[in-house]
């Protein structure tokens, strides 16, 4: 069942007017709350809650509450979980953009009483956050946090009156720019940022040997299996542990040194939109060779950025035509998409073929891949876009519709004459295939064929619930305005990290595939019926493949077999056997 989440407002725990933060927090030991903040927010087990009611989060509400023997709020806090069983609402309070909020604010407000000469005193940090839960102070460190979570909500319209598009709309401007991730989600951004680094690699060695040559003179290196080698190791000990140290070695000065340069040299002093300090710097040293993440998410996506940025600007200097957005998609969509495609519908009676197909050479569009099986027909359309960081905190529906509608229906900003982009390319060529088709797939039967139009996205974001359900209502509008009597399902978003994760369960069986995007549209329809909250295909999928009871165990196995099985070749190349 999928329920309607709603965060708790401060006057729903206690009957009390609301004050400032730093009334709450100016007595209370600073490093505890931020040392709570961060093993809750690199815990699975509190983002979307132990049960279906939101029972984790609730149970936690009430530890913090319990100490403080507030009888009100305990009152306050079981009636508000009781509506929410009747009423199918599932109620939360601890999330990842709060806590990120409040996080920015201690690391701006109160370094000197966090750091001691740049250094974060984890065992008094401990001492403190026990001094913190175990007493009345648990009480006054809620009634901040809550504080915090009001700078959010009071930003929000959406009303249980609004109609269904308007609580799509809303959906969107809240969850766009607020980083809620699924459980579990940095054991995903691990493994598929480690294989997408050794693709990375690859893309270079057999389109830009020139530009990888360099970056690897430039760090000593020989082999390129040595680097992601190395990051894997990396980012595997923040797997273990959010804290890491540095081994000793002869490489110690050097790690080092790239670990320093994810940790803030200065205080936050001006806060940026979208969180852009804790993933500029998302590590803070807890001993000079010590360093503790403050979200492993963050700490993961910077070292690999790191790795494509210092890559990308070896590539511009030996050739300046080449941009980094130009390299940036060269990766992204002629190769990383077309690679993970194409294994996974790579069924033999089915048809597949790429946009460089010279059958498409007279088609009047042709798709960026295009599969039939039997009378299914999938088209795709690659997108690296990045959705802008100004719209995506702006919290204004106009904004954000606008930049999607820019970036993914019709190109307007920076261009001589309009651009159609995603939805209306996808709507172009399914809409003209009657005409074209006979150029590249003349067997088909036009009269039986379903086509599922699949949009593959870089940014994450684009997988926000009820993003979309904006694009195919665009999408839909095309069709609609043509008269054409065509079987199309509602166009689908999936981000690239999803299909390479989920390869196991996808890799030749499109069937598997099409009945997963058919159950969604099922569960779409009826929460679209119910005016529920919609929820993601990016998130049905995962239930589905990666989080569901039978199926994760052996998703978890093919994860680390996969990983294990990577490492192991690169070791071989780089020391010559396994």
């Amino acid at each position: 069942m999928v329920l309607q989440t709603t965060f708790i407002r401060f006057d729903e725990i206690f009957n009390e007017e609301m004050r400032t933060v730093d009334e709450y927090f100016k007595d209370l030991p600073k490093r505890g709350i931020l040392i709570s903040l961060v093993e809750w927010v690199n815990s699975s087990l509190f983002f979307y809650a132990t049960g279906p009611e939101g029972d984790g989060q609730f149970e936690l509400l009430d530890a913090i509450i319990l100490p403080a023997s507030n009888i009100i709020a305990k009152q306050n806090l079981y009636a508000l979980k009781e509506y929410g069983k009747s009423r199918k609402i599932k109620y939360v309070w601890l999330t990842p953009y709060t806590s990120f909020m409040v996080m920015e604010h201690l690391l701006s407000k109160y370094a000197h009483e966090i750091f001691e000469n740049g250094i974060f005193d984890y065992e008094k940090a401990k001492q403190e956050q026990r001094d913190l839960l175990h007493s009345e102070l648990s009480l006054e460190f809620l009634k901040g946090y809550l504080t915090f979570s009001h700078k959010r909500i009071d930003k929000l319209k959406t009303s249980p009156n609004d109609d269904y598009e308007n609580q799509i709309i809303n959906q969107v401007t809240d969850r766009i720019g607020t980083y809620e991730y699924e459980s579990l989600e940095y054991i995903y951004t691990y493994h598929v940022e480690f294989k997408k680094s050794v693709e990375f690699f690859l893309f270079l060695k057999s389109n830009y040997g020139n530009a990888l040559g360099s970056f690897l003179r430039t760090r000593g290196l020989n082999k390129w299996e040595e680097y992601p080698l190395k990051l894997s190791g990396f980012t595997w000990g923040f797997m273990r542990d959010f804290r890491v140290r540095v081994n000793s070695g002869n490489e110690k000065k050097v790690d080092l040194k790239f670990f320093d340069t994810f940790v803030s040299g200065e205080v936050f002093t001006e806060l940026e939109d979208n969180f852009k300090l804790l993933k500029k710097f998302p590590l803070v040293k807890y001993a000079q060779d010590g360093y503790l993440s403050l979200f492993r998410d963050f700490t993961f996506e910077k070292i690999y950025k790191t790795l494509y940025f210092d890559v990308t600007g070896e590539a511009v200097k030996i050739d300046p035509s080449l941009t980094k957005s130009k390299l940036g998609k060269a990766f992204f969509e002629e190769w990383l998409c077309t690679k993970y495609v194409n294994e996974i519908f790579s069924e033999p009676k089915a048809i597949n073929l790429e946009e460089t197909n010279p059958v498409f050479t007279n088609a009047e569009n042709k798709p960026d891949h295009y599969t039939r099986k039997w009378n299914d027909v999938f088209v795709f359309e690659y997108k690296d876009t990045l959705i802008a960081d100004l719209a995506k905190t702006s919290y204004n529906p106009e904004e954000v519709i606008s930049e999607l509608k820019d970036k993914l229906y019709l190109k307007t900003k920076n261009q001589k004459k309009p651009k159609r982009s995603a939805v209306l390319q996808l709507a172009d060529f399914i809409l003209n295939y009657e005409s074209n088709y006979h150029l590249f797939d003349p067997n088909a039967k036009l009269k039986k064929l379903t086509f599922y139009p699949i949009l593959v996205v870089q940014d994450r974001c684009l997988t926000t619930p009820g993003v979309n359900q904006i694009l195919n209502r665009w999408f839909m509008e095309e069709v609609e305005k043509s008269g054409k009597k065509l079987k199309i399902k509602p166009l689908i978003v999936i981000s690239i990290d999803s299909l390479i994760l989920g390869m196991e369960f996808l890799k030749e069986n499109i069937g598997e595939f099409k009945a997963c995007i058919n159950e969604y549209i099922k569960i779409e329809n009826k929460l679209k019926r119910e005016k529920r909250i919609p929820i993601s295909f990016e998130s049905w999928f995962k239930r589905k493949y990666l989080h569901h009871p039978s199926r994760k165990k052996q998703f978890f196995t093919f994860l680390e077999e996969s990983g294990k099985r990577l490492s192991e070749d690169l070791r071989a190349a780089v020391h010559g056997s396994k």
